[in-house]
């Protein structure tokens, strides 16, 4: 978990670049001028750590980011404990690591904390919270990543007849060619169901 983000909290501007970290937690910045290392006084900066995993878009996911996920349903990623029940084991049990706190009306609900389930596949950041301010990214950016839109379409051009499997990150894909329509449909979970049309 080496991989951060720093909000600058008197510039209120989210930083990805030039900062690093000691191995007491002491946090530096490169100044570009001169190329020396700055101490920085913590109560200035915010860290976020990597949670080291990416939404559905290839976005990378930090702590505080929002997740918006193909339900509608909101979750805020936090540093946390989540307890649930174990069928192996039979018994509850208590994790520590990165948490889903449920998202409503601007502010995170820590009574509902669960694992951070599917968000490859299933969820995208659409913002963070930091500080009790609620900031969300335009709506425009890009949900299926062109690499998952390039393989799907060489797949198609090389067997457009035979079913094909895949996991995609979208609720419906439609997919023409000069022979068939292919319908990617995982809407309720189903991943990589893909059926012809006739």
């Amino acid at each position: 978990m080496n991989e951060f983000r720093v909000y600058d909290i008197k510039n209120q501007e989210m930083l990805y670049n030039n900062f690093f970290l000691d191995q007491e937690g002491k946090l530096y910045k490169n100044n570009q001028e001169n190329g020396l290392l700055e101490y920085c006084e913590k109560e200035n900066y915010i860290i976020m750590h990597s949670i080291d995993r990416e939404d559905i878009s290839t976005m990378k996911i930090f702590e505080k980011d929002i997740l918006r996920y193909e339900t509608g349903y909101e979750f805020f990623v936090a540093f946390g404990e989540h307890t649930s029940f174990c069928p192996g084991d039979q018994m509850m049990t208590t994790n520590q690591g990165f948490v889903a706190v449920r998202f409503e009306d601007n502010k995170p609900d820590y009574s509902e904390v669960y694992p951070l389930s599917h968000v490859e596949y299933l969820a995208k950041v659409v913002g963070y919270y930091i500080n009790g301010v609620t900031t969300y990214l335009p709506e425009d950016e890009v949900i299926v990543s062109s690499d998952i839109e390039a393989e799907l379409q060489e797949a198609l051009e090389k067997n457009n007849k035979n079913f094909m499997s895949y996991i995609m990150p979208s609720s419906v894909i439609e997919c023409l060619d000069t022979k068939n329509t292919v319908v990617v449909d995982i809407k309720n979970e189903i991943n990589g169901i893909e059926r012809n049309k006739d």
